[in-house]
Parts: C-alpha cells; sequence; structure tokens
C-alpha cells in the first residue's frame, strides 16, 4: 500500500469494468460498495487503483456513511470522489463540518479497513476532546484502541489505557477498579484519578494500582472499639506499627481488608502479646480469626482462650483454625 493500489488490480472485461479478487482483499467488506461505484462510472476505476492508506480508508469510511440507492446517485458520488477535496466531501458525507484532524487520523488507521460501525464510532470519537486529543497524537492507531477510548470515561481517555480497555477482560477489570475507587475514594476528583493512573502501564498494574488507592481510604467503622485489653488498630500508621513490632504481614496483606471492613485487628497487651483478627464471616456474622504473636507465632492456648472469651461476651464467636477451613471452602 505504499505506493498505491497498482493499477493492474483494476481490469476491463469487454466494456465492463471489473475490481478482482486483489482489490477486494484491500477494501474487505467495502469492496461491493466500490465495486457498484464503478459500475456507475467506470472513470472511477482508475481513481480507485491510486489510492494509498489513507485514500482506501477515505473511500471505505464514504461508503459507509452515504451509499446512493439509484445508479443516478452512485454516479454522481463517483464523480464528487474523483474531483472533489476530500476535506469537501466530509462536510457532505457528514452534514456538516468534519472534526479537526480526521484526514491525519485516516492515515494512521491499520492497512485493512474496517467495518462501517467502527468508521462511525472513530467519528463519534473525535467529537469527544480527549479522545480527538489521543487519537491526533497516536502514530498507529487500531480497532482495539477504538473500543478501548469508547469504553473509558471521557476523564480518563489516555493511550495506555484504551490499549488495556480494548479486551474484553482486562476492559472489566479497569472498569471494576474505577468503579471502586470512584464509589471509596471521594475525596479524589478526575484530575486526582487521572494523575493516579500513570503507574498503570499495562494490565497486570491495575490490581496494584486499586490496592495501593484503597490503602489510602480510612479504615471502616468496626463492630468494638476495644478496651484496656484489647487495643484497636484504628488506622494505617497504627497497623503499619503493629506489623513491625510483631514482624508480620499486616501492613502489606491486611490494609484493605481494614478499609473494606472484611477484617478489623487488637493487640493483646498480656503477659504474652499477640494480634487478634475477627473476620466478617456471610454465614455466621463476626469470628475470632488468626491470634498470632511475634513472627506469625501461635501463642500459649490459655492466651487464645482469654481473647476468645472476652470476645464471646460481645457475641463474637471462636471457632478455631477449623471455623478458618470451613469458611475457606465457601470462597
Amino acid at each position: 500500500m505504499k505506493s498505491g493500489i497498482q493499477r493492474n488490480l483494476v481490469v476491463r472485461t469487454g466494456g465492463a469494468v471489473t475490481i478482482p479478487h486483489a482489490l477486494k482483499r484491500i477494501f474487505g467488506p467495502h469492496a461491493p460498495a466500490i465495486q457498484s461505484l464503478v459500475d456507475a462510472d467506470p472513470g472511477l476505476a482508475d481513481f480507485v487503483s491510486r489510492q494509498d492508506r489513507a485514500g482506501v480508508h477515505f473511500l471505505s469510511l464514504a461508503v459507509s456513511f452515504r451509499m446512493p440507492d439509484s445508479p443516478a446517485g452512485r454516479r454522481k458520488l463517483a464523480e464528487a470522489l474523483r474531483s472533489q477535496p476530500r476535506a469537501r466531501l466530509l462536510r457532505l458525507f457528514l452534514s456538516g463540518k468534519p472534526p479537526a484532524g480526521l484526514i491525519r487520523v485516516l492515515s494512521r488507521l491499520g492497512a485493512a479497513p474496517m467495518p462501517a460501525e467502527s468508521y462511525r464510532l472513530l467519528l463519534s470519537l473525535m467529537q469527544e476532546p480527549q479522545a480527538r486529543k489521543v487519537l491526533t497524537h497516536e502514530k498507529k492507531i487500531s480497532r482495539r484502541m477504538l473500543d478501548g477510548l469508547n469504553n473509558l470515561p471521557p476523564a480518563i481517555r489516555m493511550p495506555r489505557l484504551a490499549r488495556i480497555a480494548g479486551r474484553t477482560e482486562d476492559c472489566e477489570r479497569l472498569s471494576y477498579a474505577l468503579a471502586a475507587v470512584r464509589r471509596l475514594r471521594q475525596d479524589l476528583d478526575d484530575s486526582a484519578i487521572r494523575n493516579s493512573l500513570k503507574a498503570v502501564q499495562e494490565a497486570d498494574d491495575v490490581f496494584r494500582w486499586l490496592e495501593h488507592m484503597l490503602s489510602r481510604c480510612p479504615f471502616a467503622a468496626p463492630p468494638w472499639d476495644g478496651d484496656g485489653e484489647l487495643t484497636l488498630v484504628r488506622n494505617r500508621q497504627q497497623l503499619r506499627e503493629a506489623a513491625k513490632r510483631f514482624n508480620n504481614c499486616l501492613a502489606s496483606h491486611h490494609m484493605t481488608d481494614a478499609v473494606l471492613g472484611r477484617k478489623f485487628f487488637y493487640v493483646w497487651e498480656g503477659a504474652e502479646p499477640c494480634v487478634a483478627e475477627i473476620c466478617r464471616d456471610d454465614l455466621v456474622g463476626w469470628r475470632l480469626g488468626e491470634v498470632e504473636g511475634a513472627d506469625n507465632t501461635a501463642p500459649d492456648p490459655d492466651v487464645r482462650a482469654a481473647i476468645a472469651a472476652r470476645f464471646a461476651a460481645l457475641g463474637i464467636a471462636d471457632f478455631g483454625r477449623s471455623g478458618n477451613a470451613v469458611w475457606d471452602e465457601f470462597l
């Protein structure tokens, strides 16, 4: 396509002009429409043969938006294609001023023509300022990028996110993460969320970004505020301090649990200090979970029993490690 479609791809059989298989491959789903224009105006054949990549996309867009039913209408369109500048033709096809940069964007599409609905999507995106900015600055534009831009809220339409959102599964993950952040981080406006998304360079970064954003949320309201024996871990700083003191993974693995209210942590300041967690269980309600001392070691059974008795008085039962295993079967 670098030097246009070769002339010998348009052939004449008797008085009829036909577009053989090679040219049909180039125009794909639009080949029948292009053939009908050549049938209406044989003089269009040479014009079609000289089109570069942008020209192929332009003709494909043209027949996607305006394809007359009558032979006379097709002949008029063919004559216009041969004689009128593209900018003027776009005004005709779109019934108004075309988006700025559209012709340049057509030259950056892939080699193969797109289905008509993709050209319509392209026109729709070019009407939106942020999407148009992305498209006019991209050197190569794929259908996946168009789909990805369309799947993103306008405020966060960025090239790398568009590439991620172009795949259905990755788009669903990104959409879920965005919805969670918008709901739980109401302290952030679109600009702040957009800036934070600089950390997302590929699909695998989405979960880490979500975890990071949620870790900045305040902890949910606990079912119990603790007392002199069991001290509630109330915020991120206290969770980090407890993780450092007991040399465990509280801060790295359970910050989101506390933010979402799935687990809460209490420090037992007895003769054998340890951390006790209570878990929100969909089957039995709140229950006592892990009770561990330094380096994730299990405390003396009497210590766990004493902690369990304190929570039992609040209606929070202890099913031991077996209780954890039973619940895990339902996850």
